[in-house]
């Protein structure tokens, strides 16, 4: 009975998870977005890692069954891989040979996500934009937008 109970439980949890429905990339020159739509509103959190060659966001709490990987033909962008990990998190790498700034915007209703890539602005050697600049490649900002993406 205790199992049964157990089970009941997680697959409660499982079924709050919003599911990865589409993605679309869109180049330009001076930015690349990928939107990412759910079947439900998402609510859950949103982590980044970076490295030398690609930014890695995990994205708790969405679903989805399989892996993505797309070349994208930009000088701020070249690969976009969508990978689905356990405990409904999804996890999103992207790869570029430039240093890049990351932020990831919510749509208004939930339904979708933002993230936009790109290049960093080469800094002035004043100690407060360094800081500024540190700053702003190893967080990840999240917003609610109300304009159209």
């Amino acid at each position: 009975m205790r199992i049964f109970f157990l089970c009941f439980i997680a697959l409660c949890a499982s079924l709050h998870a919003a599911n990865l429905l589409t993605y679309n990339v869109y180049e330009r020159s001076d930015r690349v977005d990928i939107m990412l739509s759910f079947d439900a509103p998402h609510e859950g959190g949103i982590s980044q890692k970076s490295d030398a060659t690609s930014i890695t966001l995990n994205i708790n709490d969405l679903g989805y069954d399989k892996m993505i990987e797309k070349s994208i033909n930009s000088p701020i962008i070249q690969e976009l891989t969508i990978v689905p990990e356990k405990n409904n998190t999804l996890k999103v790498i992207l790869k570029s040979d430039k240093k890049v700034s990351v932020v990831a915007s919510k749509t208004v209703d939930g339904f979708g996500l933002r993230i936009r890539s790109s290049i960093m602005q080469a800094s002035s050697p004043s100690p407060s934009v360094e800081a500024s600049s540190a700053s702003s490649s190893s967080s990840l900002m999240t917003s609610s937008s109300s304009s159209s993406m």
